[in-house]
């Protein structure tokens, strides 16, 4: 299966990472976002196409999680994930960081 991990880099990085590892431990091929100097736009655009044309599942590393259960993210994540559901593709939260 191909994983596809989203965050907040600037938050989440080490997080994003960690959840990436244990990913390829269960056999999974994975790639996930990492810090870059690029532009926001170019950044979420190549994050579209991976979902679009490479990844079988995303899977969301949130920034916190509150004991009400909500999930925060930051602007490009919410894209991410949102443009994940247009596409058809099935969309987890990891919430055990």
């Amino acid at each position: 299966m191909k994983v596809f991990i989203i965050g907040s880099v600037g938050e989440s990085e080490n997080n994003i990472a960690l959840v990436a590892g244990e990913f390829r431990n269960l056999g999974c091929d994975v790639r996930y976002v990492y810090k870059q100097e690029k532009p926001f736009a170019k950044l979420v655009d190549a994050a579209f196409a991976i979902i679009d044309s490479w990844a079988d599942v995303v899977v969301v590393v949130p920034k916190t999680i509150t004991y009400t259960s909500a999930v925060k993210v930051g602007e490009g994540t919410t894209y991410e994930i949102e443009y994940a559901k247009k596409c058809g593709k099935p969309v987890l939260v990891y919430t055990n960081v």
